[in-house]
């Protein structure tokens, strides 16, 4: 199998962090406080086919890609490097 591309993406007019949260404006998360103290959750690289695009569950009018319904190729856990 040879190497899969990245799947490309269209860059959004704005910057992608804007301070914090309550200054921009954002709502803080409830369980904000209990998540920064808390070990991150692991991250997995996923190759996929495709994706579908479909509406931001959180940002309505936002999209997002999708691959609910497009089985994977693969799935790897990436490791942390020090």
């Amino acid at each position: 199998m040879t190497g899969i591309p990245d799947i490309p993406v269209r860059l959004v007019d704005r910057p992608r962090c804007a301070g914090h949260p309550g200054v921009a404006g954002i709502p803080i998360a409830a369980d904000q406080m209990r998540r920064q103290a808390a070990p991150a959750e692991p991250w997995y690289a996923v190759s996929i086919r495709g994706y579908g695009v479909v509406g931001h569950p959180a940002q309505p009018g936002i999209p997002a890609a999708s691959w609910q319904r497009i089985p994977p190729l693969r799935i790897r856990p990436l490791t942390a490097r020090a």
